[in-house]
């Protein structure tokens, strides 16, 4: 089984993190002295307080360790260094599509930000180590973004959770489909057509979410949709259906070079 540097430091930490509670503990507990201690009580605080202060010390010393060697032999873990990460990217996804036979990269990069966005479960940091890998995490995210946008999916964020929207995906597959493709409509003339769909039942749903599905693939935006249907049906007799009509020309134009 390939060693995994972030399991392996991530280990570390809550090992780590539970010593130094047990010891910051202790010193919150020391603010009163207790009525059996035989010694001296402030000494006693200060004896925590060193004790506290070189167990960080030997937490910082043994992450800075890892990470260094982490580094070197270019092993993945999670807060690498964002050259590290991009280039270990083909070879963990690789595995991860072995692993499961049906799955696909949405599904590996939506593994990856389950592990986490921006957060840094590694505790009791200092400030060195939690700028470094706050930036290396944000390129992370940046790179996952990108590979999101470049299948029209977005992603929001709030904290650590996070939203795919995949409504654009569709709107990209669909402007993909309609390369070369130009629709000429004037909102009116698309509205009349659809109306008259509607009203024949061809198409069925509301009329809102009609409207808005017929703007989306005839790449045309159609506003004030209920205007539009009162200025049809206001129509002086003999123009109620203006652009039906030059539509019906055109197929009486057809049959009659038969």
């Amino acid at each position: 089984m390939e060693f995994d540097a972030f399991e392996f430091v991530l280990s570390l930490s809550s090992i780590q993190t539970e010593r130094i509670a047990e010891i910051q503990n202790d010193l919150d507990m020391s603010h009163s002295p207790h009525p059996y201690y035989q010694g001296d009580w402030t000494q006693h605080q200060n004896e925590i307080r060193e004790e506290l202060t070189t167990l960080e010390e030997e937490w910082t010393n043994i992450f800075n360790d890892a990470y260094d060697r982490f580094t070197k032999n270019n092993d993945y873990f999670y807060g690498c260094p964002f050259e590290i990460y991009k280039n270990t990217y083909p070879k963990r996804l690789n595995e991860f599509l072995s692993e499961y036979s049906d799955a696909e990269e949405l599904d590996f990069i939506e593994e990856e930000l389950k592990i986490g966005i921006l957060n840094i479960p590694y505790f009791q940091l200092d400030e060195k180590n939690q700028k470094r890998l706050t930036y290396s995490l944000q390129k992370r995210f940046e790179f996952l973004k990108e590979k999101l946008n470049t299948r029209g999916i977005t992603i929001e964020t709030d904290n650590e959770e996070y939203i795919f929207s995949k409504k654009q995906t569709e709107k990209i597959n669909n402007t993909s489909k309609r390369e070369g493709i130009t629709f000429n409509f004037k909102q009116t003339e698309l509205v009349e057509l659809t109306k008259a769909l509607i009203d024949n039942k061809n198409i069925q749903g509301t009329q809102v979410k009609i409207f808005e599905y017929i703007s989306e693939v005839f790449n045309t935006d159609i506003k004030n949709t209920d205007q539009k249907i009162q200025h049809i049906k206001g129509r002086n007799i003999g123009s109620e259906t203006i652009f039906l009509d030059i539509l019906k020309n055109k197929i009486k134009d057809l049959t009659d070079k038969k």
